[in-house]
């Protein structure tokens, strides 16, 4: 074999070597912007179930409150416990027969709060107001 020969085999494998080499950084940099992708949406749904099932509890909350304002209209407690939460309740009296009660519940790192206007007797809600934090 020449020397031309040689000089032309190594740099054929050299190209090679570059072309596979390339190929497979782009690769590994979609394979990191796919997971990364994925890593988020996992995230995001996590936080977004997290959300649901706090709301949840915090209507729990509310309905008990409710039921012990039917049983007893000057009911007073500044905490309500559901099976699930402990939600922190400030009841006031804007008027006679009348209540507002802000009712907050914080579960990790979310807090979500609502305020239910309502009348003691009988227990009518007007108004529900829903607040993020």
């Amino acid at each position: 074999m020449s020397m031309k020969q040689s000089l032309i085999t190594n740099q054929k494998g050299a190209v090679l070597f570059f072309t596979v080499l390339i190929l497979a950084t782009a690769s590994f940099a979609a394979l990191l912007a796919l997971s990364r992708g994925s890593i988020d949406s996992f995230v995001d749904s996590y936080t977004h179930e997290r959300s649901i099932v706090t709301k949840q509890n915090l209507m729990g909350c509310m309905d008990e409150l409710l039921i012990n304002f039917t049983l007893e209209e000057d009911y007073l407690t500044n905490s309500i416990d559901i099976l699930e939460a402990q939600c922190n309740v400030t009841i006031t009296t804007p008027g006679a027969g009348q209540r507002v009660a802000v009712i907050t519940l914080t579960e990790e790192n979310l807090t979500r709060g609502i305020r239910v206007e309502f009348t003691v007797e009988p227990v009518v809600v007007t108004r529900v107001i829903e607040s993020y934090n």
